[in-house]
C-alpha cells in the first residue's frame, strides 16, 4: 500500500539538510545567473540547503538528463605501456544521490532512457547512476499551453519514473513514496517528512484529478505510429520541413533524446576516450567516412526525429520517446511545435 505523509513548504531547506547528512548527494532546482539572459533555474547538485527552489517555476530550463548522460564523459582512458596499450575503463558512479523536485515529464524520461540503455547491451556509466538516485517528483499544479502530457500517455501527476510523488496542497506536500528507494529516502530525511492527517489519502486522489484536467491536449498516438509505419516516402515530410534551421535546441532540450557521438582524443603517449551529446538534426550526425549521407536533407532529419519518438520507440521499447514537456517548442527559434506537427502528420500521412 502507498505510504501518504507530508511536508511542509517551510521544511524544504530542512529536507535537503537532512538528505546531505545521510550522505545524499543532492541534486534539486536552483536559480543561476546566466549572463545576459538573466537568472535560469537549472537543476543541479547542491552544496548548500537553502539554494532549493521547490515551487513557483513550471520547469528548468535544462531537464535532469545530464546527471545520468553527462554532456561529455570519458568512457575510458589508454596510454602506451612499452609494446602495449593499457586500457582503463571508467569506474562507474556509485554514489547514493537524490533528485528532488522534478517535474514527472522529467522523471517519466529517466524510464525511458532506461529502456533504451539497458536495450540488449547495459550501458553501466548509465545505469550505475540511474540505480543509485532516488527520484523525488513535484507534481506540476499550473501546467502552461505548452505541456501535452497527457496526450503521451503521461500527466502532470503522473508516477512513472518516480520513488515518491509530492502533490501540491495548501501550505504544503502531499507525500506519496512509490518504491523502495521512495521509501529509504522518507525514512533518511527522518522528522521532516510528517504523518499525513486523516483523509489525506483521499485528498490526494482528488488534488490528482484536479491538477491532470488542465492539460488536455490530445494525440492519438496509436494510430499515428501506424500511419509512420508506411510513410517514409510521404511528400509530408518536404511541406514540413523548411522551417527547421537545424540548431538542434529541441534535441539538446529534450529529456529524452539520447544521441552521442563517441572520439578519441589523442596526445603524446596516451589518449582518452570522450562521449559528447550530439544530436540528429545536425547534417554531420550521419556523414558516413565515404562521404555518402544518408539524411542530407533537412527533410530526412525531421522525419527521422518524429518517427524516432512516436513509430520506431514504441515497437521496440513499449513507450514513446516523448513526454509532453514542450521544452522543444519553448525553445525553438522558429517556433516549430512537435505536439502540432504530429498532429499535422497524423492527418496528412
Amino acid at each position: 500500500m502507498t505510504e501518504i505523509r507530508q511536508l511542509k513548504k517551510t521544511d524544504v531547506a530542512r529536507l535537503a539538510e537532512a538528505l546531505l547528512k545521510a550522505g545524499y548527494a543532492v541534486i534539486a532546482p536552483v536559480k543561476q545567473h546566466a549572463g545576459r539572459q538573466g537568472d535560469l533555474l537549472l537543476y543541479s547538485e547542491i552544496k548548500v540547503p537553502s539554494e532549493v527552489r521547490a515551487d513557483g517555476y513550471l520547469l528548468p530550463a535544462r531537464s535532469a538528463k545530464e546527471f545520468f548522460l553527462p554532456v561529455t564523459e570519458a568512457v575510458l582512458r589508454y596510454r602506451d605501456a612499452g609494446k602495449e596499450t593499457a586500457v582503463e575503463p571508467a569506474v562507474p558512479d556509485t554514489r547514493k544521490r537524490a533528485l528532488l523536485f522534478c517535474r514527472p515529464c522529467d522523471a517519466a524520461a529517466l524510464a525511458a532512457q532506461e529502456a533504451v540503455f539497458a536495450y540488449q547491451i547495459q550501458d553501466e556509466l548509465y545505469l550505475a547512476r540511474r540505480r543509485n538516485t532516488a527520484v523525488v517528483t513535484l507534481a506540476c499544479a499550473e501546467p502552461d499551453g505548452y505541456c501535452f502530457c497527457s496526450a503521451v500517455g503521461l500527466g502532470p501527476a503522473a508516477e512513472k519514473g518516480s520513488d515518491a510523488l509530492l502533490l501540491p496542497d495548501g501550505d504544503g506536500y502531499l507525500v506519496k513514496t512509490l518504491s523502495e528507494k521512495g521509501k529509504k529516502l522518507v525514512e533518511a530525511a527522518g522528522a521532516v517528512f510528517a504523518p499525513a492527517a486523516a483523509g489525506a489519502e483521499d485528498r490526494g486522489r482528488k488534488r490528482e484529478a484536479e491538477i491532470a484536467s488542465k492539460v488536455t491536449k490530445q494525440l492519438p498516438h496509436q494510430a499515428l505510429a501506424k500511419k509512420l509505419d508506411t510513410a517514409f516516402e510521404n511528400p509530408f515530410w518536404q511541406d514540413a520541413a523548411p522551417a527547421c534551421l537545424g540548431c538542434a535546441s529541441c534535441t539538446f532540450l529534450c529529456p529524452v533524446c539520447h544521441c552521442f557521438d563517441v572520439v578519441d582524443e589523442a596526445r603524446y603517449g596516451g589518449g582518452v576516450r570522450r562521449r559528447n551529446w550530439d544530436a540528429c538534426q545536425h547534417e554531420y550526425f550521419t556523414l558516413h567516412a565515404s562521404g555518402h549521407n544518408p539524411r542530407h536533407h533537412k527533410s530526412d532529419r525531421w522525419r527521422q526525429r518524429l518517427m524516432h519518438k512516436f513509430g520506431h520507440a514504441p515497437k521496440r521499447y513499449d513507450l514513446m520517446l516523448c513526454t509532453g514537456c514542450g521544452r522543444c517548442t519553448r525553445v525553438c527559434p522558429v517556433g516549430t511545435d512537435i505536439h502540432e506537427m504530429a498532429t499535422r502528420a497524423l492527418a496528412a500521412l
